[in-house]
């Protein structure tokens, strides 16, 4: 009985870990489209970083919530996105799967980015506008 617990555990996780993989895999696309340089990480470092047209570099870190919620894990999403923040400011945006899930990330004061808004978000980091107005702009759309 135990044995099965754990494997529908085990593959719940590894499909969601596939989701991140296609998540990170789609962004990446999205950014080549305007610039060949864009640093891929697994692990340590935010899953995506590329520097944008005013030369800023922006890191986006792709969750899907498995288990923000835990308080296992809090600390542990505390800690990587306080250096996310420290690393990056403003900079560092926070990828979530749905909605859903943002008030399990607010309190990282960190922008929150959602599927129907990367595209836009990714052709705004290459126009004339300053990723500030770019962060602002998504606020005020996320809290609507």
């Amino acid at each position: 009985m135990k044995a099965m617990l754990w494997i529908k555990a085990l593959r719940k996780e590894i499909s969601y870990q596939i989701m991140g993989m296609c998540l990170v895999r789609f962004i990446n696309q999205e950014v080549k489209k305007y610039i060949d340089q864009v640093n891929v990480y697994r692990t340590e470092r935010a899953d995506i970083i590329f520097v944008n047209k005013r030369g800023e570099q922006i890191a986006i870190e792709v969750e899907t919530g498995t288990e923000a919620t835990k308080n296992s894990k809090k600390s542990y999403y505390d800690d990587k996105f306080a250096k996310r923040k420290e690393e990056y400011g403003d900079r560092c945006y926070i990828f979530l799967v749905t909605t859903r899930l943002q008030y399990s990330y607010l309190r990282h004061k960190l922008p929150l980015l959602f599927r129907l808004q990367i595209q836009n978000f990714i052709q705004s980091q290459f126009s004339d506008k300053h990723n500030s107005t770019i962060a602002q702009d998504l606020d005020s759309i996320n809290q609507e």
